[in-house]
């Protein structure tokens, strides 16, 4: 009969710290979890019946292929349009609605000069998302960039795919010869602030403002 302590104790003596291990070397799936060690080719499955729920909604079973981040299309929107909603429904000054978003995506996606969308996918699936767009900047002399939204499925959080797409899109810019990447971040999330200052980005003394002219 398999041994879950024993089996640790073989992963600490192999590895030296079983948290990392947990972390970055095993991907639940459904009551099973999945380890492996390549440098010791050790691979086991452990039936641990829903002991890690928080690690159940998402699966990369070993040998399946990560995910990858693709340019977004036009049949991405509908799903597309479903991240925005997620995203504009836990902030205090955007309010969901869905056609305003599905039009504002759809003309990213038709005007490729205009800007970019990048998705995070797995087999069909969209993990999550990112939209940035092109300006201008007299400041910097050049081109830069406006993220406008990141965002991951709510199912498949705490996984590393913000980090991801956010890398993508730092790397994007600096091959296509961008020279600033600016975005929003909520004043009232900190966990969101300090996911952007651990990428490299730095708050600014400046105050966004904006006038709303639908509304005049």
């Amino acid at each position: 009969m398999f041994c879950e302590t024993e089996f640790r104790e073989q992963l600490r003596s192999q590895s030296g710290d079983w948290e990392r291990v947990r972390e970055s070397g095993w991907h639940s799936c459904l009551d099973t979890l999945c380890l492996q060690l390549p440098s010791k080719g050790l691979k086991r499955t452990i039936f641990l019946r829903r002991r890690f729920p928080h690690r159940t909604k998402y699966a990369i079973s070993p040998g399946m292929n990560e995910p990858a981040i693709e340019q977004a299309t036009l049949e991405d929107l509908p799903l597309l349009t479903d991240l925005l909603i997620d995203l504009f429904a836990s902030e205090e000054d955007f309010k969901p609605d869905r056609i305003k978003q599905m039009r504002g995506l759809r003309l990213i996606l038709e005007q490729p000069n205009r800007g970019r969308i990048f998705v995070l996918r797995h087999h069909g699936m969209i993990l999550g998302m990112v939209n940035i767009l092109f300006t201008i900047s007299t400041a910097e002399g050049g081109f830069v960039i406006l993220l406008e939204d990141l965002i991951i499925n709510k199912d498949h959080r705490g996984l590393g795919f913000g980090s991801q797409l956010i890398q993508h899109v730092i790397a994007y810019a600096k091959q296509k010869d961008f020279l600033r990447i600016t975005l929003l971040a909520d004043r009232m999330n900190e966990g969101s602030r300090n996911f952007f200052r651990k990428h490299g980005f730095a708050e600014s003394t400046m105050i966004p403002m904006r006038l709303l002219l639908n509304e005049r």
